[in-house]
């Protein structure tokens, strides 16, 4: 295709004055005349669209715009579509790419009504909004998976093609710094150890390094200033697996967020992202052999014990660019800092497991509602063709807490209390062993404590007893 006959995205086609509306994306991804997968249809009824290119055994899922207003992953995703083929043709013999630049196809199409979303944000002036059609964060489902667009993901993508790698696409208008882009590996301690590792300590430390060598880029670890205690430190998101990379890693994948920096101007933020994604992208070709290898141990893996309860941690201290402390009224959040300072701050970018769990040979389950979720997650498990009669151990709760507000439709429930002693049983249902690759996974969703699993989103019963059991 020429170059003149290319394709456009419409923050092309306006100087970056405005993103892609729904209709644009459709319309852009037709013109490519590459495959599209209908995943999910949303709840107000527009078809998410799965794009794919490439041809190599490495396969990779790039996701954008779950959160709508933050637009940049979007036109990035759309703009590597139509260039990596004439440009990266051998990175695509490596690699085989999976592309959603529109996962959260409503929240896109909620312009504000005559109210700027993200106002904090250096344009474009017209945007999406945070939730989906249903009023939910798309970021927050990964585990519960109640949305059309979560459900596509798991059959689609992760039961059909499995991804060794995951990237997920923000922008993020927190703190006020001096870096163009920052990311995070998964954050659970459950995940496998070394994908963890070597995300977090080979694959982005290299790519931060290449982007500010080549490009200029500044690069860090995601996080924003917080105390802790009279300390002030740089601090990173949650560890729970209800977000999307850090419910990848504990799949036993790699699984990369990207967040550009709001406050810069938008054509600078698609820019950035699209050099940190083929960045990240020619990495992973180079090492598509070793990532193969990593994803194939995570799944023989077996753990004895996982964590359920967590703290985030440091790695020690760093200089962190921040904009130098001024009145509020001469500040604006919609343009880059003026004056910055380099502030020496401990770097809190991980979490430590503070109580662990043995992993049991099994959990009996006996609730359809729980079968249906763990079967769309891939967790292996089969019918009792009679009752299970050895002994078996109950989860006795000692201690139950009940959010008082409602979080993403469910009020949180968080229980403290203590596997009994075994005693015989006389259960039917079904049995989910946990010697399959999906171990990490099913604990969380199943051990009574997670705060991230079937209890702590209220889709089983916690009183007296947890009505899951285990075979010791």
């Amino acid at each position: 295709m020429p170059l003149q006959a290319r394709p456009q995205t419409r923050a092309e086609r306006t100087a970056y004055a405005e993103t892609s509306r729904y209709d644009d994306v459709i319309a852009f991804l037709e013109a490519l005349k590459l495959p599209i997968t209908w995943i999910a249809t949303s709840d107000q009824g527009r078809k998410v669209p799965l794009v794919t290119v490439g041809k190599g055994k490495l396969k990779v899922y790039i996701q954008a715009n779950i959160h709508a207003g933050e637009v940049e992953g979007k036109e990035a995703a759309l703009m590597l579509l139509r260039d990596l083929p004439k440009t990266h043709p051998k990175l695509l013999e490596k690699l085989t790419l999976f592309v959603c630049p529109i996962y959260n196809c409503d929240g896109n199409e909620k312009w504000g009504d005559g109210k700027r979303n993200r106002s904090s944000q250096d344009g474009p002036e017209v945007i999406g909004e945070r939730a989906n059609g249903a009023g939910l964060d798309l970021n927050r489902d990964c585990m519960k998976a109640e949305s059309p667009e979560m459900r596509g993901v798991l059959e689609h993508i992760y039961l059909k093609h499995d991804p060794a790698l995951v990237l997920d696409l923000h922008t993020t208008n927190g703190t006020r710094h001096g870096f163009h882009l920052t990311y995070s590996p998964p954050l659970s301690p459950n995940t496998d150890p070394d994908v963890l590792t070597y995300v977090r300590d080979t694959l982005l430390p290299t790519v931060r390094k290449k982007l500010e060598k080549d490009k200029a880029w500044k690069l860090f670890d995601y996080g924003n200033t917080e105390r802790r205690g009279t300390e002030r430190v740089w601090a990173t998101f949650g560890e729970e697996p209800r977000y999307v990379t850090n419910y990848a890693g504990l799949r036993g994948r790699l699984s990369v967020l990207s967040e550009a920096t709001s406050f810069l101007p938008f054509e600078t933020r698609v820019k950035v992202t699209y050099d940190f994604v083929l960045a990240v992208l020619e990495e992973a070709a180079k090492d598509s052999t070793k990532i193969q290898k990593l994803v194939k141990d995570a799944d023989k893996r077996r753990r004895s014990e996982l964590g359920v309860r967590f703290e985030m941690a440091p790695r020690g201290t760093e200089t962190i660019p921040l904009e130098k402390p001024r009145p509020e009224s001469e500040i604006d959040h919609r343009k880059a800092a003026k004056e910055i300072e380099q502030v020496a701050l401990p770097i809190w970018d991980r979490f430590k497991t503070t109580k662990t769990r043995l992993v049991p040979k099994a959990y009996l389950v006996h609730d359809d509602g729980v079968i249906a979720l763990l079967q769309r997650h891939g967790v292996q498990m089969k019918v009792l063709e009679a009752p299970y009669t050895k002994p078996v151990q109950a989860f006795a709760v000692r201690q139950k807490t009940v959010g008082r507000v409602a979080f993403q439709g469910h009020k949180q429930v968080q229980v403290e209390g203590e596997w009994d002693s075994p005693t015989t049983g006389n259960i039917g249902g079904w049995i989910v062993s946990t010697d399959q690759p999906r171990q990490a996974l099913l604990f969380h969703l199943l051990e009574p404590e997670s705060l991230d699993g079937l209890v702590a989103w209220g889709l089983t019963e916690t009183e007296p007893q947890i009505t899951i059991f285990r075979i010791p």
